[in-house]
């Protein structure tokens, strides 16, 4: 079992790299005029613990920890494999009362909420 500093020190350092990442997403949007969006979400419009909450999402959708590496000037290079979406997994995570808020469109969403789809 972790101690509580290392696992403070793991939360701090993994909240760096989310400062990080934010100040090079904003600094392409606006000096190059690159937007990055990751699970559907555009990151200049995130906090920091909607970042920790979306990488927290990819570790359990791949089943392991998300790996990043530095890069050029404090570039971070997130490889997160590809996942494959069905209908038939979107039906059953709705079946389930499971998010599918990462998988979908904040539209679609919408639309399989309201019309109650998928529920039965």
């Amino acid at each position: 079992m972790k101690s509580y500093d290392s696992t403070l020190k793991n939360w701090l350092n993994k909240e760096k790299d989310g400062v990080s990442l934010l100040k090079t997403v904003a600094n392409l949007m606006y000096d190059k005029g690159v937007e990055l969006v990751l699970f559907r979400n555009h990151l200049l419009e995130i906090c920091i613990s909607e970042l920790m909450s979306l990488f927290s999402y990819a570790n359990k959708v791949v089943n392991r920890e998300v790996d990043k590496q530095d890069v050029k000037e404090g570039m971070l290079a997130l490889h997160i494999p590809r996942i494959d979406v069905s209908s038939t997994d979107i039906r059953n995570r709705c079946k389930n009362r499971q998010s599918i808020k990462m998988l979908v469109t904040p539209r679609i969403e919408r639309y399989i909420k309201r019309g109650r789809l998928y529920e039965n």
